[in-house]
C-alpha cells in the first residue's frame, strides 16, 4: 500500500521562526524529531505555525485534515 502524497507543502524550508503551509488554513499539527518524539502539538491558523521554540535540526510535520493524515520533513536553522 503506497502511502498518500501529502496534499499541502510548507516553506520556506529551510525555516527560523515561522512555518508557512501552502493547502492548508486550519488543521492539527504535530512536530517530531527523526527519532520520533513528540515536539509541538498546535493548530495551524491562518497557514501558519510558530517552530521559533523548536531547536536547529531537521523534523517531520504530520497534519491531520478530514481524517487523512500526512507527513512532510522540515528544517529548522
Amino acid at each position: 500500500e503506497a502511502k498518500n502524497k501529502p496534499v499541502f507543502s510548507v516553506y520556506p524550508n529551510p525555516a527560523s521562526d515561522v512555518l508557512y503551509l501552502k493547502g492548508v488554513s486550519k488543521a492539527a499539527v504535530k512536530v517530531f524529531s527523526l527519532t520520533g518524539q513528540q515536539l509541538l502539538s498546535t493548530v495551524v491558523n491562518n497557514g501558519q505555525i510558530n517552530i521559533s521554540t523548536l531547536p536547529k535540526g531537521v523534523y517531520n510535520l504530520s497534519l491531520e485534515v478530514n481524517g487523512n493524515s500526512s507527513t512532510v520533513k522540515f528544517i529548522k536553522k
